[in-house]
């Protein structure tokens, strides 16, 4: 898209609705573009590896939840040393 410096006065209402409706298809392009690029990653990421080696957890949600046991689990030993020390 190119844009071009037009003086204010020659630029009609016709020609700023065209523009925004220019704008908008390419949004929504855009967006689309976007959304198939990531459900393509998604299967790939789901898809088993062809080697026979184990797949590595990939699903967001299931990092998320390793991390926050780690995360939990790490807070419980730090508490108990310090309960210990005591």
């Amino acid at each position: 898209m190119t844009l071009l410096a037009v003086p204010r006065e020659t630029v009609t209402l016709e020609d700023r609705r065209v523009f925004q409706v220019d704008v908008k298809h390419v949004l929504e392009e855009k967006k689309s573009n976007m959304a198939a690029k990531m459900s393509e990653d998604e299967q790939e990421t789901k898809a088993p590896q062809q080697d026979g080696e184990k797949c590595e957890e990939t699903d967001l949600d299931v990092v998320h939840q390793r991390r926050r046991r780690e995360t939990e689990l790490a807070l419980s030993q730090s508490h108990a040393q310090r309960r210990h020390r005591k």
